[in-house]
């Protein structure tokens, strides 16, 4: 039998508790598991206070001792002695059925698990080079995303964790703790313990719910650490100059610590706090509710793809975001505006999922409003284009390119055209291209009385992505050295497929 300190007194727990994970790291404490903390630290045998410390709870059952306890859990004396000083044991009584032992994770042995990148979006680096998603990630791993560029990291217990544009991050813990359920039995469970250091921009992090933890998972920044369960929650570092750190809670409750002076506050879902490293109180502030945005579907030509909505009361900037999916993991665009406007000429065409929120007077941003837009190349025109005799031959005429708002569209164009008697191209396709800057083509092998489709492609800076227009024409009956002018019929842009998912959306 192992001898506890003559100098510990007795502790038990509330008989029939069950066993629960109990993080105790100062001031990392969350908010749903204060029922697990003790509300005082036992003395030492030097009269030294013990320190608060990551623990796991241990229910009592029949046939447990202190000798099979630390069977179980491979201790050795010293450790178990901890242990037994830890929780205040008594020496001279045995252990209580249903009390709870507090188990420090020190002494726990623990295997280290490989987190994986499961999206990239962009430019990602791992541990400063390229990567992309299915790659496996060990503890102090770096991830760091580019402008316009995100990555989803997914832990070893199920957690998401979205890095953000411009962002910077560490894998600081990602282990597994074993701790017995019985020491009768000998069975062990695994417990998870993970934590991330948000070194530069923003963090979103979903923590699975239904997780045994050895202590919340937590995310560092230059002056807090939240802590939390399972919830989800944003959080964002300052830059190096300001460092004030905030984070706001989507859903659930998370344990905002300042590092700095040792205080802390419980969000809860709807909340957000600023943490300043020189001020100790903390203020959990009610985040802004979601703004009112255009209803899904909305389609918006490149390249002035501007985007905008009704402002908000109580929004001193607005924060929006596009992704490719509607779960935001692909996210390739994040702004900060003064404005509720947002361009999204730099996106390419198709269907963009939008968040589009408030930012208040504490730079805390608020709920997220959702909706989706299509982003679709740019409408143009061939100015005043007709078909005309030019030396008995049909001519292609023009007096320029526009938008399809009237807007002149700048540089230089060359104008490519296909020629056809069926509206897919399928057969008899003649081609022809102008010289730069032209405002004319002859047309090959069109004949008298009969009627074609006219495809016409742009080659300009401008223009780089924009879709071909076609049109239709009818000869007419005598076209030889008559003069003679054939309107074009501009045939209508055949719908895209993200279009009816818009619509249904």
């Amino acid at each position: 039998m192992i001898a506890f300190p003559s100098s510990l007194s007795a502790r038990p727990a509330a008989a029939g508790r069950l066993s629960c994970l109990c993080p105790v790291r100062p001031l990392i404490v969350a908010a749903c598991c204060l029922a697990c903390a003790p509300s005082s630290w036992a003395a030492g045998a030097a009269g030294a206070a013990v320190p608060p410390a990551a623990a796991i709870q241990y229910t009592v059952r029949a046939g447990d001792s202190a000798t099979s306890i630390s069977h179980a859990l491979k201790l050795s004396g010293t450790q178990w002695q901890e242990v037994a000083q830890y929780n205040q044991l008594d020496p001279h009584k045995p252990l209580t059925v249903g009390s709870t032992v507090r188990i420090p994770l020190s002494v726990l042995k623990f295997r280290a698990e490989t987190s994986r990148l499961i999206q990239t979006t962009g430019g990602v680096k791992v541990n400063g080079q390229a990567s992309r998603s299915g790659v496996y990630l060990n503890e102090n791993s770096r991830i760091a995303t580019d402008a316009g560029s995100s990555a989803v990291v997914e832990l070893p217990d199920g957690s998401r964790v979205k890095v953000l544009p411009h962002s910077v991050a560490d894998i600081s813990q990602s282990r597994y703790y074993q701790a017995p359920q019985g020491s009768v039995t000998g069975k062990v469970a695994d417990w998870f313990a993970g934590s991330l250091k948000l070194v530069q921009g923003a963090l979103e992090t979903a923590a699975h719910k239904l997780v045994q933890r050895a202590k919340p998972l937590e995310v560092e920044t230059t002056t807090s650490i939240i802590g939390v369960r399972g919830t989800e929650f944003r959080v964002a570092s300052a830059d190096q100059t300001v460092h004030k750190d905030r984070a706001e809670v989507l859903e659930g409750v998370v344990n905002n610590a300042n590092t700095w002076k040792h205080t802390d506050i419980t969000l809860h879902q709807g909340q957000g706090a600023v943490v300043d490293p020189n001020v100790a109180e903390m203020q959990a502030v009610t985040l802004l509710p979601a703004p009112k945005v255009p209803a899904p579907g909305q389609v918006l030509r490149l390249p002035e793809a501007r985007w905008s909505f009704q402002s908000q009361s109580g929004a001193v900037a607005y924060r929006i975001v596009a992704a490719m999916d509607p779960k935001f993991e692909s996210i390739a665009y994040s702004e900060k505006m003064s404005t509720p406007l947002a361009d999204f000429s730099a996106l390419p065409p198709g269907k963009w999922y939008i968040h589009a929120r408030g930012v208040d007077q504490y730079g805390l941003e608020g709920m997220d409003a959702t909706t989706m837009v299509v982003l679709k190349n740019p409408d143009w025109i061939l100015q005043n284009a007709a078909i005309q005799a030019t030396d008995g031959k049909p001519t292609l005429g023009w007096s320029g390119l526009s938008y399809g708002n009237g807007r002149p569209i700048p540089g230089t164009a060359t104008v490519q055209v296909e020629v056809s008697p069926v509206a897919d191209f399928s057969r008899q396709v003649v081609r022809a291209e102008s010289a730069p800057d032209a405002r004319t083509l002859v047309l090959p092998e069109v004949h008298a009385n009969a009627s074609y489709y006219l495809r016409v492609h742009v080659r300009n800076e401008a223009l780089a992505k924009a879709a071909d227009n076609v049109y239709r024409f009818t000869m007419p009956l005598d076209i030889g050295n008559k003069a003679y002018s054939v309107l074009l019929d501009k045939m209508p842009e055949p719908p895209e497929p993200m279009e009816a998912a818009a619509a249904a959306h």
